[in-house]
């Protein structure tokens, strides 16, 4: 299932992921593009973040 973003003046925003983890993610991406050379680390931690929602939404459902 594909899921519904939204392009905004900030970047693209996720529908269905909450706003603070939503906020984390943007900052992330700044932050990669002002030190591109921690770019593993920062990868990383977004994939962490969207690992951390899709867990939970899946808790949720149980």
């Amino acid at each position: 299932m594909a899921e519904q973003t939204t392009t905004k003046k900030s970047g693209v925003e996720n529908k269905k992921i909450p706003a603070s983890t939503n906020k984390k993610i943007i900052d992330l991406k700044i932050e990669l593009l002002k030190n591109p050379t921690k770019r593993g680390r920062i990868k990383k931690e977004i994939a962490r973040l969207l690992t951390m929602e899709n867990l939970t939404k899946s808790e949720k459902k149980l």
